[in-house]
């Protein structure tokens, strides 16, 4: 048997030798580790205590050129960066933001006028049925504002109030008519004012002349009362805004009133409104026609009107004359039907550019469209964009607003807003419309339309719609009728949006989920259902 013992005893001793040397070397090593390890760790704190002196002094020497910028210099810069029309006196923004830098930018921020001009204010609300913290959240409100709006100075003013509250509550009245009250000196340094506020809310501006408006140049005024509450008292001869009568710069004014109409008689002097706004509940058209008739340098019109008074008073007959609006260029109308047609009637509107209809009635235009293409024509003006947001029986039969269209060559932009186009009458539009070498282009309506806006909808013919978008899209350069420059068709149909694919940047079609995808309304549908034909 072989044996695995070392031959002799010295091999035992010399392998006992190399083993002791080993550890002593390994040993060795490992204290060289760790004192490089310690230095290694000393070298990496000093590294990090001098970038934290670089930092700080990078920082000292940033701040010191931004505290040696001139005052004149940081108030500028200031100015610039409050970009919101209003300030609403959050910490997070505005001045208050920056009187929250350094005591110096603090300091800034207070003696700048100009970033305290403007405000914005909520008036206190309940924030529960039982909150007994109006009355105080009230009076701090007051005192916040007049605060603020003392640093601005002598510079005129911009204020905005809105009341928001929906729940009947005399106490919340009671507070916001005390902050309005608050508000009324500062009112008379305005140049700009927004007043949201129920009727209850303004009786301390009624007694006020417009002469003591001297700066105030736009006004809006709103005059919302959700609640079944009593008429107050003080009314100045049935006229809430009393206090715009006479004011000798006014040039934009919009009203808006929540309650019928013989509440709001407004006395301005419209002869020098350059912007006008008014919506009104149950007005009477001599009413109407007396205000369109002094507001001769009118630029941009707006006309809201929910209902027509035709049974209080004694019947009143249109005027005898035209009336001549020579600046007017641009007109938003959304009111009735019946008495639609009185208003294009009765004016002469040489420089209007934009027109803006919008009527949710089931009833047909044809005898407005054959009113507007009188006044076009009376007037001799170049309409450029006409704006469409009515219902699709508004647009029976198509002969007369395609007539219309006929009559209005200058026409540069057609948008049908809101509604769909549910109606198959839309195709006689599209075949009308649609530039191809059966017909001469003279005959074309809107020569020189380039943007268009239609939400399509499946009662229209997709084939149709194609058509008319290729032939406008595709027009050779010698041709009287322009080619489209941009198109947006919002739709349902997907075979719509591949069909015009090569037109995009030209025709952007936007798919709609329908109704019934909607995952509130129950289980999804395909939107094949509605590529498929019936």
């Amino acid at each position: 048997m072989d044996s695995h013992l070392p031959a002799d005893s010295s091999m035992g001793h010399t392998n006992a030798d190399s083993y002791d040397e080993f550890v002593q070397e390994l040993a060795t090593l490992d204290a060289e580790l760790e004192a490089l390890n310690a230095r290694l760790e000393s070298v990496a704190r000093r590294k990090e205590e001098i970038r934290g002196k670089y930092q700080a002094a990078r920082a000292a020497s940033g701040l010191s050129l931004v505290q040696k910028l001139p005052t004149e210099i940081l108030q500028s810069i200031f100015s610039h960066c409050n970009l919101t029309p209003f300030s609403i006196g959050r910490a997070s923004e505005g001045p208050i933001l920056f009187g929250r830098i350094c005591r110096k930018w603090r300091n800034v921020a207070l003696g700048t006028p100009e970033l305290w001009r403007s405000i914005h204010i909520v008036l206190p609300s309940a924030e529960y049925p039982s909150d007994r913290n109006i009355a105080s959240r009230s009076e701090g409100l007051r005192e916040g504002v007049k605060m603020w709006l003392s640093r601005a100075g002598e510079l005129p003013l911009r204020i905005s109030a809105h009341y928001n509250a929906r729940e009947q509550d005399a106490r919340l009245l009671n507070e916001a008519a005390k902050v309005v009250e608050v508000l009324v000196p500062y009112l008379k340094r305005c140049s700009y004012f927004r007043l949201d506020l129920p009727l209850q809310c303004i009786q301390s501006l009624n007694d006020i002349p417009g002469e003591e408006f001297p700066v105030l140049e736009t006004a809006l005024v709103k005059l919302k009362d959700p609640f079944s509450l009593p008429e107050p008292s003080n009314l100045s001869q049935g006229n809430p805004v009393f206090f715009l009568s006479d004011s000798p710069r006014l040039h934009s004014l919009c009203l808006r009133d929540d309650r019928p109409s013989r509440y709001l008689r407004p006395t301005v002097i419209w002869g020098n409104l350059r912007s006008l706004s008014l919506k009104l509940v149950g007005t009477r058209p001599v009413e109407i026609f007396s205000i369109i008739s002094q507001c001769t340098n009118l630029h941009r019109f707006e006309l809201i009107v929910f209902y027509v008074d035709r049974h209080s008073g004694p019947p009143s007959p249109p005027p005898e004359e035209h009336i001549t609006l020579p600046h007017l260029q641009d007109f938003n109308l959304s009111i009735p039907c019946d008495f639609l047609h009185e208003v294009f009637n009765m004016l002469v509107l040489p420089s209007l550019r934009t027109l803006s209809l919008e009527n949710h009635q089931s009833v047909s235009f044809a005898e407005v469209f054959g009113a507007i293409k009188e006044l076009c024509l009376r007037s001799s003006n170049s309409l450029h964009k006409l704006t469409l947001n009515l219902s699709p029986d508004c647009f029976k039969p198509m002969s007369s607003f395609l007539d219309f269209l006929r009559s209005i060559p200058s026409l540069f932009e057609l948008e049908f807003g809101g509604r769909e186009l549910e109606i198959a009458e839309f195709d006689q539009f599209f075949e009308v419309m649609t530039l191809d070498a059966d017909r001469e282009p003279e005959s074309i309506p809107c020569p020189n339309l380039r943007r268009l806006v239609i939400p399509d909808s499946t009662a229209s013919d997709e084939g149709k719609l194609v058509e008319f978008i290729a032939s406008r899209c595709e027009v050779e350069p010698s041709s009287p009728v322009v080619a489209l420059d941009s198109v947006r068709i919002s739709t349902y149909r997907k075979t719509l949006k591949n069909a015009l694919e090569i037109y995009m940047g030209r025709v952007d079609v936007d798919l709609r989920a329908h109704w019934y995808n909607n995952a509130q309304m129950g289980l999804p549908i395909s939107f094949d259902v509605f590529d498929e034909p019936l």
